[in-house]
């Protein structure tokens, strides 16, 4: 009986890795309430199934209590954050990552577990893959969500072009070690090689050059620490995979771009469909061939030369991405800068980084111990911004932590990363082939995430986490729990409970306020009545009182306003912005109030007259 509950756990928390992908990402949704309750309620069943709490070994816990430190320091942030509505943003996301990675290192507590998790995350990455792409495919029977800022560029089902071509060149790294590996069944390694033209199609839909060099730098990685045959025959097929994709994708407009008539539109997605369908042909008789014929036994070449070449090849393409940021600086802002879905895109080094890494360093400047808390880059950006072009996200995280968490939150970083590393390093003589695909596509992720604000998005996140979960995971003992272990145990179910607990108040205040939303919208048409009314306040109360989040206290002056109680809406706008002073809600309510003017118009006033800190206006 334990045996099953194991397994379902196990199958609980891999399940989140697909939910995280396939549902966008909203701080204030119920998909992320309930995903990051699931993650922390799952660690509580490992708990209750007798899985230990911290994984051994020094390095491993570091990871882990680092990850930890970060959520608390976020949560801390509350103190001093300008809006306090951004510190529950970042803290949702934060709890479900900390929830994630204990509930995975417990169930992760065996070898054959752990081996499931690489064709686990490969297949989910194939299957976004799969999806961004069926609209190109098959443009009469599949219509996905665009952005509007997209413009063409394969971004489903993340939202985001950049992270899903993040996204793909994990799936790239892992499908190429996976066919690779000599522990996988030849059929595994068969379907691992026919899936690499999918994703090297969406990887290169998406246009995103840091995504590009970062999945090179992943594939040098794999080669660096496992420089055998089979395994450099696997990578160069990788990359000639997306030779002919390229080549077709690029003379298919409505591949391309998503433009033309429907009759254009079907016959270039059935033309690139074969494209695609003939590269996996082809790329499967290849791997087949020389695995009969010429690598019937996998053994080293290159000596010492080739996982040094690649080696550096590897921290070289992982720099890449900055090095293009920096570079760029120059060129950003041009009228002839090119975007949408072209690979022209690819030829330029232009881009506005280099302004959102500004403003984040003069942000550590100001506050360099602690930062300016949790989600204060919005309203730093709009105090220091250069020209009118929003900004939620410094694009890095290492840079953004500096700037919200200040020095302590930039050396938790340090830990979480630099001991998932070391613990790697550690069990490299253990488990060779095991660590080989995970450290590789951590690598993507690091190296990607310098340049992008891809750690807000835990259909990234969660399968970057799980790989690593492998790498830091160890095996469960059956020795009787020590005393520290105990109280180890005791002060993880008091976080884990602190933590449902928090994310319950959340989720019912986002509730409470999309309930009111739901009756302000029916007001609009049928009118407002004194039962509406007090309904629609009584919920917003409510839902300001079980959150900080000044959301809801922006809405409920949007209805006194509308039912011609100035005062009430004035009072609760200048209490809000006392308790949030960066907040764009806050201080749009006060304008709201005082000037008449609507919301955008408010912000964009604010933003103007650079009065996001300092005194309330007169």
């Amino acid at each position: 009986m334990r045996r099953t509950l194991i397994r379902l756990q196990l199958a609980g928390v891999a399940a989140l890795v697909p939910a995280a992908v396939f549902f966008q990402w909203h701080a204030y949704s119920n998909s992320a309430f309930a995903m990051a309750i699931s993650a922390w309620l799952l660690f509580l069943v490992g708990l209750a199934l007798g899985l230990p709490a911290l994984p051994r070994g020094v390095a491993s816990r570091i990871a882990i209590l680092a990850l930890l430190g970060l959520t608390a320091l976020s949560a801390l942030s509350f103190l001093w954050a300008p809006d306090l509505g951004l510190v529950v943003a970042d803290l949702t996301g934060l709890l479900l990552y900390s929830g994630f990675a204990l509930a995975a290192t417990s169930a992760l507590g065996n070898p054959d577990s752990r081996a499931k998790v690489e064709p686990a995350v490969w297949l989910t990455i194939v299957a976004a893959a799969a999806y961004g792409l069926s609209e190109r495919f098959f443009p009469g029977t599949f219509v996905l969500e665009q952005s509007k800022i997209a413009f063409g560029r394969l971004s489903q089902p993340l939202g985001y072009w950049n992270a899903m071509g993040l996204l793909c060149g994990v799936g790239v790294v892992l499908a190429s070690r996976l066919s690779a590996d000599p522990r996988r069944s030849p059929l595994l390694r068969l379907a691992a090689v026919a899936t690499s033209p999918i994703l090297m199609a969406a990887l290169w839909l998406t246009f995103s050059r840091g995504a590009l060099a970062a999945t090179g730098a992943g594939l040098a990685a794999v080669v660096a620490l496992r420089p055998h045959l089979r395994q450099v025959q696997a990578a160069a097929l990788s990359l000639g995979t997306l030779i002919p994709v390229m080549f077709a994708a690029d003379h298919l407009p409505s591949v391309l771009n998503l433009s033309g008539s429907s009759v254009a539109r079907e016959s270039d997605g059935l033309i690139f469909l074969s494209a695609v369908a003939a590269t996996t042909l082809v790329a499967g008789a290849v791997h087949f061939a020389t695995e009969r014929r010429y690598l019937p036994h996998d053994r080293p070449v290159g000596g010492k030369v080739l996982p040094r070449l690649a080696l550096t090849a590897a921290v070289l393409l992982a720099l890449m991405p900055a090095f293009i940021v920096v570079v760029g600086a120059s060129e950003s802002g041009q009228s002839n800068s090119v975007t949408g879905s072209s690979a022209a895109r690819l030829n330029s080094f232009e881009s506005n980084r280099s302004l959102y890494w500004d403003v984040a360093l003069t942000q550590f400047t100001e506050s360099p111990l602690i930062g300016g808390g949790a989600g204060s880059f919005r309203t730093a950006w709009l105090e220091h911004r250069n020209g009118e072009q929003p900004a939620q996200n410094a694009h890095s995280l290492e840079l953004e932590t500096l700037g919200e968490l200040g020095l302590l939150g930039a050396l938790l970083l340090l830990a979480l990363f630099g001991s998932i590393w070391i613990a790697a390093w550690s069990r490299r003589q253990q488990h060779p082939d095991l660590l080989v695909a995970s450290a590789a596509g951590l690598l993507v992720f690091v190296s990607h995430s310098s340049i992008d604000w891809d750690w807000q998005l835990p259909g990234v996140v969660l399968p970057v986490l799980a790989l690593a979960a492998t790498l830091i995971s160890t095996d469960a003992t059956a020795a009787e729990p020590s005393t520290s272990a105990r109280v180890q145990s005791a002060a993880l179910v008091a976080i884990a409970s602190a933590s449902i607990l928090w994310l319950g108040h959340s989720w019912e205040a986002a509730s409470l306020q999309r309930e009111a939303a739901g009756k302000a919208k029916a007001a609009e048409v049928l009118g407002w009545t004194p039962p509406r009314y007090r309904s629609a306040v009584a919920l917003l109360k409510d839902a300001a009182w079980l959150n900080p989040n000044p959301s809801p206290r922006y809405d409920l002056t949007q209805i006194y306003l509308e039912n011609d109680h100035p005062r009430e809406a004035a009072r609760l706008a200048l209490q809000t912005a006392r308790d949030n002073p960066g907040a764009w809600f806050a201080w749009a309510m006060i304008w709201q109030a005082r000037m008449g003017t609507d919301g955008p118009t408010a912000i964009l006033s604010l933003a103007k007259s650079r009065q996001l800190r300092g005194e309330l206006p007169k």
